[in-house]
């Protein structure tokens, strides 16, 4: 009995795929995974930032850490850099996803161009990222996927109706798979930070839900969104 409640914090020790991880919470989680000893492939549109982030990870953890660039509202890109990931940290047993963008424009100011970005970068690459490290995630036990549903936005998107759009859709695409991947042994779930992004405290704290959401002590937790900071 004693055995059951040993600290999991830090399995599975497989590698980690995080979008919008050179900063904001990306980054966050890239830490708390990487400071339990998992290795982290973190991915941003921003080479220069990325690059600099997985310097300092394994500068300050030890862990295995690689920066790439790229451009998630390409999904030929996704491909690609899961290749050059597949390559850096064999074992990929997790991804989070925290790229989003927020366009602050209104119902007027809305247009097609807006919302393909809002939607292609919020969104679709969760599905793609799911699809793409299908078999990868399927090889290794306790394998599961976090995606942020609302980053530091209430319910409603204070009256913007793209980001509102694209972050309220990401639970619903949860659920979807965490159903279909149940069979798989993956799990995903959906972390919603009502925080202050720009303080380190709300950061942080979404941060380690994430870590502990991918961890074996959270191996009861599937198709939930996990509300931080209330």
């Amino acid at each position: 009995m004693a055995a059951a409640f040993k600290p999991r914090l830090s399995t599975p020790a497989t590698g980690v795929v995080i979008t919008g991880a050179a900063s904001g919470f990306g980054y966050a989680a890239a830490q708390a995974l990487a400071a339990v000893g998992r290795p982290v492939a973190l991915w941003d549109s921003d080479a220069a930032r990325v690059a600099a982030a997985a310097e300092a990870i394994h500068a300050t953890f030890g862990v295995p850490a690689i920066g790439l660039a790229l451009n998630l509202c390409r999904p030929h890109a996704i491909v690609a850099a899961a290749e050059q990931t597949r390559t850096a940290l064999p074992g990929i047993g997790a991804i989070v996803h925290a790229e989003g963008v927020v366009d602050h424009g209104a119902l007027e100011g809305a247009d097609l161009e807006s919302w393909t970005l809002g939607i292609n970068t919020n969104l679709r690459p969760l599905l793609v990222l799911a699809q793409v490290f299908l078999n990868d995630l399927g090889q290794q036990s306790g394998s599961a996927i976090v995606a942020f549903s609302a980053l530091g936005c209430a319910p409603g998107g204070g009256g913007n109706p793209i980001y509102s759009a694209a972050a309220g859709g990401v639970p619903s695409l949860v659920r979807a798979l965490a159903h279909h991947l149940k069979r798989d042994g993956i799990r995903v779930n959906a972390v919603a930070a009502r925080q202050d992004p720009t303080t380190a405290a709300g950061m942080e704290e979404a941060a380690c839900v994430v870590r502990f959401l991918l961890s074996y002590e959270a191996r009861g937790i599937n198709a939930q969104e996990c509300v931080v900071g209330g």
